[in-house]
């Protein structure tokens, strides 16, 4: 059994075929970010009751954590801006 799919590359359905698959990107993207700031928050409070508690080791560890967490979402957020510099 065959399965074809049926492809339109014009017209108004061609469009929403790409308004979809944009809006459904934009939707992974959000929550990705979203995910990703939540975690930066919880490995902040983590860092801030290892220096409280003088968990110096714990301490360090929380900061490289909480920075490369930064880095992916400003990476992300230079990705995002390129993407959709190309598709406007």
């Amino acid at each position: 059994m065959t399965t074809s799919k049926f492809t339109v590359s014009f017209g108004p359905f061609a469009e929403a075929e790409e308004s979809a698959t944009g809006f459904g990107s934009g939707l992974i993207f959000s929550n990705a970010m979203y995910e990703c700031i939540t975690q930066m928050m919880q490995v902040e409070q983590d860092y801030q009751k290892a220096v409280e508690s003088s968990d110096d080791d714990l301490a360090q560890s929380k900061m490289l954590q909480l920075k490369t967490l930064q880095q992916s979402l400003t990476l992300s957020a230079h990705i995002f801006a390129e993407v959709d510099e190309v598709s406007a």
